[in-house]
């Protein structure tokens, strides 16, 4: 690792009711980008081993500008506008095959895949302005405008060699993608009516318009006929005598309004119910070839209590909830009928996720707190037939150049179906008014699946604990 930052940041108040807080920060990475590593090591090897044949390099260069303007336009009304620009410029190299076999010679025992991205280019900037009642009213509210953009650009190249990285090039790849480009906008309103001081409705929607274009985009390849040296970075595909066998050129537009509503009642001044149904949108998009994926939707009910027990000492707070995905969105690595890999994102006809929480908070002396949380998750895939490369699966019925699999009925990724957190904190306290503070966190989950194939001990992780101590001290 070899990573380095600076940031400069300001605050500034020309009067007593507008705050200007901006920051301005440089970062540099000139570590390794990446290092493959065997799931099943050769005999003799340790399980976190690789024989690494080319050598990492990475040059990363970021700058990002972040503003927030506050101004309080008068006692009942506030406005703030939040803006960012980050532009990212990076080139680096490292070994995608990790070693899995050993070279006997130049050209045989093996493969070296190189991964080497030649340049990328990443601009993006994001805009948001709220205007929002200021103080207690029978109705508070808050209106907003947000405007996103991203232009990117990248190429790299994998040239796979024979027996060693000088060995005869057995396939090599080109990627070039000169501007990819992603526009979102929206507006959004949120008010709240406070009909009596327990019972308090509260309603918002959120119109989203996006826009994604892929201009220019190109997969290009040479089989075991190409020249027997790696492509130069310095030179084009075509220059080089690739082939250009996929033009990733699209564009995808898609609009959607979302929703919220909720009911909150005070039983008490320490005991407040709630009720609330939402919705969520995630933008469909671009793949290779210019192939679009479809938007996810969810809608989501949950209901839950907030609650302040023993003067204040103990905070308890639950809920139950249910989720209703549809079009879910699922990415995996897929062979193409010409024999090529990709990144494959599909939409799943939904999925559903429902459990419960709790959290409990006990300040059980003036010095001693103790924290707990509890969770139960449980999910369930909707109908998708879903191809990887990655695992054995067997040849697709709608097509057979493909392997996939049905998955419809199978638990969603990294969801475990239980998991708890607890915390210990004491404080010691000094005469001159300084105080130490040692804390321990426990956290456990079970077992989760690492994919949607569901597959089995290799598709697992299992169920572990991890327990943390730390100390603040404070004079």
């Amino acid at each position: 690792q070899d990573q380095s930052a600076a940031r400069l940041s300001f605050k500034w108040k020309p009067t007593r009711d507008i705050t200007w807080n901006a920051s301005y920060e440089k970062f540099l990475d000139r570590g390794t980008p990446n290092m493959n590593l065997m799931q099943n090591p050769r005999p003799g090897e340790k399980f976190w081993s690789a024989l690494i044949s080319v050598a990492p390099y990475l040059d990363r260069n970021v700058n990002t500008f972040r503003s927030r303007v506050d101004w309080n336009l008068s006692d009942y009304l506030t406005a703030n506008y939040t803006a960012g620009y980050s532009d990212f410029k990076g080139s680096g190299d490292f070994d995608q095959s990790g070693g899995a076999t050993v070279p006997t010679s130049f050209s045989t025992g093996a493969t070296v895949q190189e991964d080497r991205t030649n340049w990328s280019h990443y601009k993006n900037q994001s805009h948001e302005f709220q205007l929002q009642s200021r103080g207690t009213h029978d109705v508070d509210w808050i209106l907003g405008a947000y405007y996103a953009a991203e232009d990117n650009g990248i190429r790299f190249d994998i040239p796979i060699s024979n027996g060693t990285q000088q060995g005869n090039i057995g396939w090599q790849g080109s990627f070039v993608q000169p501007k990819e480009t992603v526009q979102s906008e929206a507006v959004f309103g949120q008010a709240t009516w406070n009909v009596t001081d327990a019972l308090h409705l509260t309603g918002g929607a959120r119109f989203t318009w996006d826009d994604r274009k892929n201009e220019g985009g190109t997969n290009n390849a040479v089989g075991p006929t190409s020249p027997n040296y790696p492509i130069d970075p310095g030179t084009t595909p075509a220059q080089a005598g690739f082939t250009t066998y996929q033009h990733n050129d699209g564009h995808f537009t898609g609009n959607k309004a979302t929703w919220l509503g909720r009911v909150n009642y005070d039983l008490s001044k320490d005991f407040m119910v709630y009720g609330s149904v939402s919705t969520g949108y995630k933008s469909g998009g671009l793949q290779d070839g210019g192939v679009h994926y479809g938007p996810e939707t969810l809608t989501n009910y949950e209901i839950g209590s907030k609650n302040t027990l023993f003067s204040g000492t103990v905070t308890w707070n639950n809920s139950i909830y249910y989720e209703d995905f549809k079009n879910f969105q699922f990415s995996a690595p897929v062979t193409n009928a010409d024999g090529s890999h990709s990144l494959v994102t599909s939409n799943a006809k939904g999925a559903t996720v429902y459990g419960a929480e709790s959290e409990l908070t006990a300040r059980v002396t003036k010095d001693d707190t103790v924290q707990l949380g509890l969770a139960y998750t449980h999910t369930k895939l909707g109908f998708l037939m879903a191809g990887s490369n990655d695992y054995a699966l067997p040849v697709c019925p709608t097509d057979p150049t493909i392997k996939c699999v049905n998955v419809t009925g199978n638990r969603l990724p990294h969801s475990p179906t239980g998991s708890m957190q607890l915390g210990y904190e004491h404080t010691f306290r000094f005469a001159d008014g300084g105080k130490l503070q040692p804390r321990v966190n426990f956290h456990y989950e079970s077992a989760s699946y690492l994919s949607v194939f569901n597959m089995g001990a290799g598709d697992t992780q299992k169920a572990y604990s991890r327990t943390d101590l730390g100390v603040h001290y404070q004079s």
